[in-house]
């Protein structure tokens, strides 16, 4: 039976540290808002790990990661690398859409150049698909800025202030210890992605505002 709350999120990422990276300050504002919000990861992650940790402990970091927050998090134990849009994945991810009914959904940026991760560019396919065919109650379909947007066709149009939350945000990244090498969890990168935007959404005004961008693709006001 489906949950009959009236606005639900939906966030569909590949990786354990994906919605960290690309939409953390989107879903505590969320539930700030009283939104029910669920967290679907289709990998456990462990093509990139450091030799002392575990599948289980990426997993675990994106619990501790979000813990603050209460959401529902679930993993579809798909393998890592292996992500293929295909008859198999939209059923997994209809059975989802159709249990929660979610009003917005969040999910990867499918890059058609191929720039982007393939897991991120097939799951984002998946999604999309899914999302127009199975989602009854769809209000919002958000894809999410890819960590190098320059090199993609990705174009943002959909801007979520998360000034409040970016020290939550990187305490949240820092959970990931078996990613402490990665660039993209460097405290720098994340500031200039997180700024990238800010003086054209205020008015050309330097600002210290930090937005989450996604790439709106259906929006009903």
């Amino acid at each position: 039976m489906s949950r009959v709350e009236k606005n639900q999120l939906l966030v569909i990422m590949a990786h354990p540290d994906d919605a960290e990276l690309s939409c953390y300050g989107t879903i505590c504002k969320y539930v700030d808002e009283g939104v029910f919000c669920s967290l679907v990861i289709a990998t456990k992650g462990e093509n990139v790990i450091r030799k002392d940790k575990t599948p289980l402990d990426r997993l675990n970091e994106t619990q501790k990661a979000f813990h603050k927050t209460k959401i529902d998090i679930s993993c579809l134990n798909i393998k890592d690398g292996n992500i293929v849009h295909d008859l198999n994945l939209m059923r997994v991810l209809k059975k989802i859409i159709q249990e929660i009914n979610p009003t917005t959904i969040i999910s990867h940026y499918p890059d058609e150049f191929g720039y982007e991760h393939q897991d991120h560019t097939a799951l984002g396919k998946a999604v999309i698909s899914c999302a127009f065919r199975y989602c009854k109650n769809l209000r919002m379909l958000l894809l999410a800025e890819p960590l190098f947007r320059g090199f993609t066709s990705f174009r943002g149009n959909h801007f979520v202030n998360v000034s409040n939350y970016y020290d939550d945000k990187k305490l949240a990244i820092k959970k990931h210890k078996s990613q402490y090498n990665k660039h993209y969890t460097n405290v720098k990168f994340l500031k200039n992605r997180l700024v990238g935007f800010s003086p054209y959404i205020n008015s050309f005004r330097i600002s210290n505002n930090k937005y989450e961008i996604f790439e709106s693709i259906y929006t009903i006001d």
